[in-house]
């Protein structure tokens, strides 16, 4: 018997096997679950910063409504962590995670975890429409311009960096047959929380801007909550898949390749551009739309000319279509400083080159 206990004791520290796919779902799930306590602790952090102040300016900061506006946003984290946890609970029946396996998740920083609200706003809010239209419309008007719908079978479309799949989505709203592909894991399980989870509260009101306490005008703006739409506003697509994983892993063939906000991810986009040529079908088309906001450790940081002339240098397409537009991709409105992107965007043919 004892022999026995000691043997579950020791099983509790040995990790199982993972596969890389597998922890990265932990890993998320994990995240989701500290989101509560991390950002709890950096309310306390603000407290213990607030009170080495003289008593003076303490109880001018407080009669101003400081102290109040950080009991405000400790009761809204609680709000935000209530959605989260239910994304925590599908992932785990979604995934069957066990709590032995949650035992070795790796840590995610929390700001991974409140991106997740922020997007939620930004790609399934009402508040974020005239932004999120501006983005996406353009590139619903090239699509069905140069890859129209026919009475045959629909037109498949990859959707590469899909974040929380808006784009995706219209997309496939329009009738294409659509496969968003997503890096992100946390990225992933939000997406299908919210997009196949037919269990999931019918909506929620999150509170995204509660981190931020730079730029703020008021605790009103701080706090406001913004609210994500009813699930049956959202319809079921059977048109449209969410997958996890790294694009250039796909081994298919899309009439069509839609990046937005994507390629500047890259570290060498020479090998973006390889595989983005190699998933699109003969005589298929690419539409990419978005900055270039290179990452932390690209390998070449091209300019747009640039990489226009890599396009057409390579005899591999044929840019059909130019056009502009600006975006603010993240962020608070409503705050004392916003930024927006100028954007960049084309289409362009694929050309077979002779062998």
């Amino acid at each position: 018997m004892l022999g026995n206990s000691f043997s579950a004791q020791v099983l509790r520290y040995i990790k199982p096997p993972l596969s890389n796919d597998r922890q990265a779902v932990i890993n998320a799930i994990s995240a989701l679950d500290q989101y509560e306590p991390r950002s709890l602790e950096q309310i306390q952090k603000k407290r213990r910063l607030f009170a080495k102040m003289p008593s003076r300016h303490k109880a001018m900061a407080s009669n101003a409504g400081y102290l109040d506006r950080l009991e405000a946003v400790t009761e809204a984290i609680f709000e935000n962590s209530y959605v989260l946890k239910e994304m925590s609970e599908y992932a785990k029946l979604h995934h069957s995670i066990t709590p032995h396996e949650l035992r070795f998740a790796a840590s995610t920083p929390n700001t991974r975890v409140i991106e997740i609200l922020e997007h939620l706003v930004r790609d399934w809010s009402l508040e974020t429409v005239d932004n999120r239209k501006g983005l996406i419309d353009p590139v619903l008007k090239r699509l069905e311009a140069f890859l129209p719908m026919t009475s045959g079978s629909p037109p498949e479309v990859l959707v590469p960096g899909s974040g929380l799949a808006r784009a995706a989505f219209e997309i496939a709203q329009k009738g294409y047959k659509t496969t968003a592909v997503e890096y992100s894991m946390l990225m992933d399980i939000a997406s299908k929380f919210f997009l196949q989870n037919s269990r999931r509260s019918q909506h929620y009101t999150i509170h995204p801007y509660i981190h931020e306490f730079s730029h703020q005008v008021s605790k009103d703006c701080q706090l406001r909550g913004v609210e994500i739409p009813e699930l049956n506003a959202i319809p079921h697509l059977p048109n449209l898949s969410l997958t996890y994983g790294d694009f250039t892993q796909v081994s298919y063939q899309y009439d069509a390749i839609v990046s937005l906000f994507f390629i500047d991810t890259a570290e060498n986009i020479f090998s973006y551009l390889d595989n983005i040529y190699e998933l699109t079908k003969p005589d298929g088309i690419w539409i990419n739309f978005g900055p270039l906001k290179w990452g932390t450790a690209p390998q070449a940081e091209l300019t747009m000319e640039e990489l226009e002339t890599v396009l057409i240098d390579s005899g591999q397409w044929v840019i059909l279509d130019k056009f502009e537009g600006e975006n603010s991709y993240n962020g608070d409105p409503k705050s004392l400083w916003t930024a927006q992107y100028a954007l960049r965007g084309w289409v362009a043919r694929k050309v077979l080159k002779d062998i």
